[in-house]
């Protein structure tokens, strides 16, 4: 599909108008929407030009959320209810919620940060930094995985007040069972660098859609970048902050391809995600193989602040 895309691409690239981009794109695509957003990301991952024209005309043309347009051709991913918030709205509501001081990321947003998001993101979310969260209210444990897990379930807990939670019974929330992935790790510090290590944090993302349908391990084929699995740290905030993105048996699940199970070295590796349970109405959190997915399955990733 993407040797195919591409002449076409490169053709609408030159009118520069990001209207006539997407109305291109939707003509080329029209027998195979659900993949077709992971298609532009691998396009525009290998046209670095393209890539800037589009970023550009976003600028132009002031788009808070330059992806809906794609998004809107995958039906039924997303509730009708669900809106991006606005990010200092985000980062106000996680600083109640988890006790942090949040002076030092209005300020970031205020001063700082930029207006466009990163080629494959559908704009701007606040998410605690683990580090800062584990360093401050649970110290009294040793070792960094077990204050890393202490983070989680103190998250978990949150969310489960706030929306009812199951947890599948083979899940514990310790370090001997699950841990966050290196890669995950180091990207969530290199934004934490560059935002001079606020408790909340603020990252370009996407809450499942562009790797909709897929595995965690298929996704990252099709990866920006910059772009990184989220933790559950990441995801737990981010469904808090926004309660409407999963609400029924239809959404697409929220994978945390960020996070590891530990495994006896003979199974698959396994990863966690969030659905909703229809006839319990709650949420659940439960184990899935990192290799596998289904049409539902949604894995939710950030982007580091290199930009593409």
């Amino acid at each position: 599909m993407t040797a195919t895309l591409a002449p076409t691409l490169e053709g609408i690239a030159t009118e520069a108008t990001l209207s006539e981009l997407m109305e291109g794109l939707g003509r080329q695509a029209e027998k195979d929407l659900a993949g077709h957003d992971s298609q532009i990301r691998n396009v525009l991952k290998h046209f670095p030009a393209l890539a800037a024209i589009v970023r550009r005309e976003i600028a132009n043309l002031g788009v808070s959320r330059p992806f809906d347009a794609i998004q809107q051709m995958v039906p039924n991913a997303y509730p009708a209810s669900y809106r991006l918030r606005d990010i200092a709205e985000q980062a106000i509501q996680l600083g109640q919620l988890l006790d942090l001081p949040v002076e030092g990321t209005l300020a970031f947003i205020e001063n700082r940060l930029a207006a466009d998001v990163s080629i494959g993101a559908e704009g701007k979310f606040a998410v605690p930094w683990h580090q800062h969260l584990s360093g401050t209210f649970f110290n009294r444990f040793r070792d960094p995985r077990s204050r890393y897990c202490a983070v989680v379930r103190h998250l978990v807990e949150i969310l489960g007040k706030k929306r009812g939670l199951e947890i599948d019974p083979d899940m514990t929330i310790t370090p001997d069972q699950i841990f966050i992935a290196p890669e995950t790790a180091e990207a969530l510090d290199a934004v934490a660098d560059d935002q001079e290590g606020n408790p909340i944090l603020v990252i370009d993302g996407q809450f499942g859609r562009q790797h909709g349908g897929d595995s965690a391990k298929g996704s990252i084929a099709r990866f920006m970048e910059n772009e990184f699995h989220l933790d559950l740290v990441c995801v737990t905030a981010t469904l808090l902050t926004h309660p409407e993105r999963l609400v029924n048996g239809r959404n697409l699940t929220v994978g945390c391809g960020g996070n590891q199970i530990v495994t006896d070295g003979n199974g698959p590796r396994r990863t966690v995600c969030f659905s909703y349970l229809k006839r319990e109405k709650t949420l659940s959190l439960e184990l899935c193989l990192f290799g596998g997915g289904s049409g539902q399955s949604g894995w939710a990733t950030g982007f580091k602040p290199e930009m593409v």
